[in-house]
């Protein structure tokens, strides 16, 4: 039983490690005083909660200021989400710790950051009120960027100052990540979805958001999506899917597929060659793939996680490209899977651990 006088407190309690009794001996501190707060006396005092400001009054922030806005949740990506307001829009890099949806309200709080261009509430940032409401948010009329001098307008303005978010559209063909339209000069990059559109691969897809960034070494825009659609006329549907014959009757010419070659005669292709092969999915990394079959290896560039699997055989066309001394295929559209799972077979590693090998 606990005993106690004046002095000091004891307090009988079992010890959890051995069963036996022990005694805590609690004594009074005479230098404190009366109505003192534990915990008091020292460390730093905590960082007060920035006041929410208008989404307009945060983009004219000093990097690294401490900010908060509150407003609807537009877009969403696996690192952050679009936020916006009555004021303006930008980005809230969370790095994947903060689940919202489209339609929530929300208050962030963080840094204020400029990532390459990219204005927005980083550190990362957290979210601290949250009404989890499912109501779709009101969307501006999208720029259409298929046509290239909207789109090459666009290009201009993007590397010459800090991106305000657009809403554009494009239409083009989705390869992973990326929207091309025409051409591999123009092309759109689906900035880290939150959805999978695997089975859109090699599809003509209309895919509308916000623009809020601009890749100036490989001249691509990094869209956060709010739709993307199947353009099924695109796709041999009955309705809206005929060529229209030029004068004279005749139809056009369709493009030649490039012929199917072996792994060995890819690499032996010059930079930039349309090629097209088949193989078994060898290994997987972040941004591609390693396509083997019985003449050699080659390295699949998809500049996002794959959506192939290992022991998958597929049949994929692409354009040959020399990246550092990597030979690769980029670009590529993957048009048959097996789905296998069946583990490939592999050659007897060279052993690099001797110095001399």
């Amino acid at each position: 039983m606990p005993s106690a006088d004046a002095a000091d407190v004891k307090v009988e309690t079992l010890d959890p490690n051995n069963g036996r009794v022990i005694f805590i001996k609690l004594e009074a501190n005479p230098d404190k005083e009366a109505g003192d707060t534990p915990g008091e006396g020292g460390g730093d005092e905590p960082e007060p909660a920035p006041e929410v400001s208008a989404i307009a009054d945060i983009l004219t922030a000093e990097e690294g200021d401490a900010v908060a806005a509150s407003g609807t949740v537009m877009a969403v990506t696996t690192k952050g989400f679009l936020l916006q307001d009555a004021t303006g829009i930008l980005y809230v890099y969370t790095n994947g710790d903060v689940e919202v949806a489209v339609g929530n309200n929300v208050t962030a709080s963080g840094k204020f950051d400029n990532y390459y261009g990219t204005l927005q509430i980083g550190g990362p940032a957290t979210v601290t009120a949250n009404d989890n409401a499912t109501a779709d948010p009101s969307y501006p009329t999208p720029t259409d960027l298929t046509d290239q001098a909207v789109y090459d307008a666009f290009k201009t303005y993007s590397e010459t100052s800090p991106v305000d978010y657009p809403y554009v559209k494009v239409k083009g063909v989705l390869s992973g990540r990326y929207i091309t339209v025409g051409s591999s000069e123009k092309q759109s990059m689906i900035y880290y979805s939150a959805s999978d559109y695997s089975d859109y691969d090699g599809k003509t897809v209309t895919v509308t958001g916000y623009i809020v960034g601009f890749h100036s070494s490989n001249g691509y825009y990094q869209l956060v999506e709010t739709s993307v659609v199947v353009d099924e006329s695109a796709e041999g549907d009955d309705e809206g899917g005929e060529v229209t014959p030029p004068a004279g009757g005749e139809e056009p010419e369709p493009e030649p597929e490039p012929e199917v070659s072996t792994v060995a005669e890819v690499l032996k292709s010059t930079k930039g060659d349309a090629v097209s092969t088949k193989g078994t999915v060898m290994a997987i990394h972040q941004k591609g793939y390693i396509l083997g079959d019985a003449t050699g290896a080659i390295y699949v560039y998809t500049n996002s996680a794959p959506t192939v699997a290992v022991g998958n055989n597929v049949a994929l066309s692409g354009t040959f490209d020399t990246y550092y001394g990597t030979l690769q295929i980029k670009d590529a559209v993957v048009s048959a899977n097996d789905k296998s799972t069946t583990a490939p077979s592999y050659p007897t590693p060279v052993d690099l651990t001797d110095q001399a090998a």
